[in-house]
């Protein structure tokens, strides 16, 4: 079996471009979304992480994808909904291919629950 065989999900980029006239110094901005290619997301390891006194889970994960135009300041979307920060250069696996199949390292922040007050 082919490394295309075993990409069996569906990713998009979602990349975050200036839009509009800077008002009051701040820039407008826009997400534009890529065209679904397909991929594969395996999971590694996690972390917690403290933020003010309120813990999150950071899940970490690698991309396999069929996709040309990848950025390390890309996001991905998963088909399903899940959305994960590329957090590497993406690395090209098979350069000759017409399009070529890439990898990078992604990461997303899980919210844990917060604790409930019993008062």
């Amino acid at each position: 079996m082919g490394l295309s065989a075993s990409l069996r999900q569906r990713a998009r980029t979602i990349r975050v471009v200036r839009h509009g006239e800077r008002v009051e110094g701040r820039s407008g901005h826009a997400e534009i979304r890529g065209e679904w290619f397909p991929a594969r997301v395996v999971l590694g390891a996690a972390r917690e992480a403290d933020d003010r006194g309120h813990k999150k889970i950071i899940q970490a994960a690698q991309l396999v994808g069929r996709v040309d135009d990848l950025l390390s300041s890309d996001a991905i979307e998963v088909e399903g909904g899940a959305r994960w920060r590329v957090t590497s250069q993406p690395e090209v696996l098979q350069p000759r291919s017409a399009t070529p199949v890439v990898t990078a390292a992604l990461e997303r922040t899980i919210e844990a629950p917060r604790p409930v007050s019993l008062s």
